[in-house]
């Protein structure tokens, strides 16, 4: 049956129809998959130059960046860049006005690496999460003095942010191997950096994360570790071996800084101070970072030095205090606890050169201002110091004394100070100490096991120049001195007399001063005489009370008052009591006291070789003197009681201490004069006390010299010859 041609006409038509449009939108398909193909194989080498380009075009020619490669995957949302290069642009850069002159620069990284970028975030500009941001070996060297900072450097980096961007979210930043020199050229300051890393916890860059009070640069958690750097700055140079920080753990720790001088301490004193400084380790913990670094002000739990070594010249001119010093890098210090160990001290600029070994010093409250500066509760800062330290050695009275202690322990809060095995030295002997003065220096040595001062005002030592100590007791000290007769006297008026600490420029208040089992021994060498005569005082116990040149408590009703008692030569027990109004312009005191029973032998060893005056016999019963003293002489009376006196007087020691017959006349009669015994069968004979004082010796010379003035006249001898032989 034939086909109708109506009805089968259409069918192709159709067909043909729909096969075009499918055509068309495979067509469209594969046109944008193919266009897609093309962006993705293409984007890493259209976006290498862009950013090339776009650096060159932000710093205006004076900086070219090149990237050796660099790579991306938008599946990922990650980016990576390899040996990329930064380098200043000489000629654009001498070109360039000085003002819009940007820092001769030169920057290294080895790979940044950047993944888990929210493409959709990126896309509406909102804050975009950024799963991981790392950079390895990053090297930044300045050839350029950095210029100073300008108004849009106070740009909080948020706003910064490209595109737009409501800001960024990284959950890790990694740092590693960064390295940094900055060393202008005709600048001294220079810094290094040998190797930092650092680690970042979840940065969020936005005005939310700058406002966050418990972030930190935008960062909720931060470690930095450092190997080795250096700075150079204020004509000192600082060497860090290493430092750790972890914000979560409010930690740092410090290693091996060294602080030294350009020029070395062994230079003649200058203007500013040297410091040279060794800290082997020293520990920070519960630091509050945040508030330093928005603040100025370092808050922590404890600080912990240990091994500290402390040399230094201090400036000629007087250095304002430690928080005005500090005060335009830090408005505070607050410190609960500051412990140093094991420390060392030596200050080169001083005449005394004072040297401390072992120093431990603990400080409790410490809080650096200008409010605790002066409080009242407070002394330089601290609620309380407590110091012990390990031997230490200074120079006193230029170079001719040595003074060093073992031992001293210190608190303030307890207002106690302690030292063990005080010693005072001379660095010469006699003859050349007082050879070198050119006068009679008496040559000191000075041994104090054990000095114990309590009831010690620190602030007033400090604030007003004000000695207030309630009580000081010595134990078993040993003094000795040594003169030399062969010289001239002091010309310059003596300052060991009681008046003198009415003159003073400074407030002084002792209430008791104690020596407890002193020893006291002397000897001088006459002028014509090679052998020295000697004396002692063992057993020596004194007690000084009210030492004092405030006039509220020194006064003549109220004076400074002293009880002394002591073996003479080790035989003879003496007595002595000491009033004294230290304001008294004139001098005057009153010393009285009393000699035991002994034998006139044990003067022997100082009169021979002094005076050439031998007692050959003679018993004392009892001596007893009461002598005033002011700055033009001495008087009283000496009431001696004894037996059996005879003396010899002895010939020049050129003459082998044989008597020639001028001695043996002058012998005799002396021994006609004077009494043999006192009370000669009748009433007890005085002695008048009557010599001259030179303000050039000390008050001792005129205590020794009125009592020998006495005693010889007790016992017969005229009142103008024991003057003259006193003398």
């Amino acid at each position: 049956m034939p086909v109708s041609p109506s009805v089968s006409a259409p069918a192709p038509a159709a067909t043909s129809s729909a096969w075009r449009w499918w055509q068309w939108l495979l067509l469209v398909l594969a046109v944008l998959v193919g266009a897609a193909a093309v962006a993705v194989l293409t984007l890493d080498s259209w976006l290498r130059p862009l950013l090339e380009k776009q650096v060159a075009t932000q710093s205006k020619g004076q900086y070219e960046l090149r990237i050796g490669n660099l790579r991306t995957r938008l599946a990922a949302g990650s980016i990576s860049l390899r040996n990329v290069h930064l380098r200043s642009n000489a000629a654009r850069q001498a070109a360039t006005d000085s003002a819009a002159r940007l820092p001769e620069a030169r920057l290294d990284v080895g790979r940044l690496d950047i993944a888990g970028i929210g493409l959709w975030q990126l896309i509406k500009r909102e804050v975009v999460p950024v799963k991981y941001l790392g950079v390895d070996s990053l090297c930044v060297r300045l050839t350029s003095v950095l210029p100073t900072s300008s108004a849009s450097d106070s740009v909080p980096l948020h706003k910064q942010l490209p595109l737009g961007l409501a800001g960024l979210r990284l959950n890790r930043v990694v740092l590693q191997r960064l390295q940094g020199a900055y060393h202008p050229r005709n600048a001294p300051d220079s810094m290094t950096l040998r190797q930092l890393d650092v680690r970042l916890h979840d940065v969020l860059v936005s005005a939310e994360g700058a406002a966050d009070r418990h972030r930190l640069g935008y960062a909720n958690g931060m470690d930095i570790v450092l190997l080795g750097g250096s700075i150079a700055a204020f004509k000192h140079c600082l060497n860090l071996g290493g430092m750790r920080f972890s914000l979560q753990k409010h930690q740092l720790q410090l290693d091996s800084l060294l602080v030294q001088p350009r020029l070395s301490l062994r230079v003649p004193k200058t203007t500013y101070a040297r410091i040279d400084l060794l800290l082997p380790r020293v520990e920070v913990a519960g630091l509050r970072i945040r508030r330093l670094l928005r603040r100025h002000r370092l808050k922590a739990d404890t600080l912990r030095v240990v091994l500290p070594r402390l040399a230094l010249d201090p400036p000629t001119i007087t250095p304002e205090p430690l928080h005005e010093l500090l005060k335009p890098w830090l408005g505070q210090i607050e410190l609960r606890h500051l412990a140093l160990t094991k420390g060392s001290l030596y200050v080169a600029g001083l005449p005394q050169k004072p040297n401390v070994q072992n120093i431990n010093l603990v400080a409790n409250e410490l809080c650096i201002d200008s409010a605790s500066a002066g409080a009242p509760g407070r002394l330089y800062y601290a609620r309380n110091w407590l110091v012990d330290t390990g031997p230490a050695t200074a120079l006193l009275d230029g170079p001719y004394y040595r003074v060093a202690y073992q031992r001293v322990h210190l608190e303030t809060l307890k207002r106690r100070l302690h030292l063990r095995n005080l010693r005072l030295q001379p660095k010469f002997a006699t003859s050349e100490l007082s050879r070198r003065k050119g006068y009679q220096a008496p040559n000191v040595t000075l041994l104090v096991p054990d000095l114990d001062i309590q009831g010690f005002d620190f602030p007033a030592l400090i604030r007003r120049r004000q000695l207030v100590v309630r009580q000081v007791e010595l134990r078993n000290a040993v003094l000795q001195t040594r003169g030399d007769g062969r010289f001239p006297l002091n010309p310059k008026r003596s300052v060991a007399t009681p008046d003198m600490i009415g003159r003073l420029p400074f407030r002084v208040d002792i209430r008791r001063l104690s020596v407890y089992k002193g020893t006291f021994y002397s000897q001088y060498r006459a002028p014509l005489n090679p052998v020295r005569g000697r004396f002692a005082f063992t057993d020596f116990d004194i007690t000084l009370r009210n030492i004092s040149n405030d006039p509220r408590r020194m006064s003549r009703t109220s004076p400074a008052t002293g009880y002394a008692s002591a073996l003479l030569q080790n035989r003879c027990r003496i007595t002595a009591r000491l009033s004294a109004n230290l304001l008294d312009p004139s001098g005057y005191h009153l010393l009285t006291g009393q000699l035991g029973a002994a034998s006139l032998h044990i003067l022997n060893p100082m009169t021979v070789e002094s005076t050439n005056l031998l007692f050959k016999s003679g018993e004392v019963q009892n001596i007893r003197f009461q002598m005033g003293i002011n700055r033009r002489r001495s008087w009283g009376t000496v009431w001696a009681q004894y037996s059996d006196l005879k003396v010899a007087i002895l010939a020049a020691p050129t003459n082998d201490n044989r008597k020639n017959i001028k001695t043996r006349l002058l012998t005799g009669v002396v021994n006609l004069v004077v009494r043999n015994k006192n009370p000669r069968g009748g009433e007890l004979k005085p002695g008048t006390i009557n010599s001259d004082r030179n303000l050039n010796t000390s008050v001792f010379t005129i205590w020794q010299h009125g009592l020998t003035s006495g005693l010889l006249n007790s016992v017969g001898i005229p009142a103008k010859m024991s003057k003259s032989l006193s003398e």
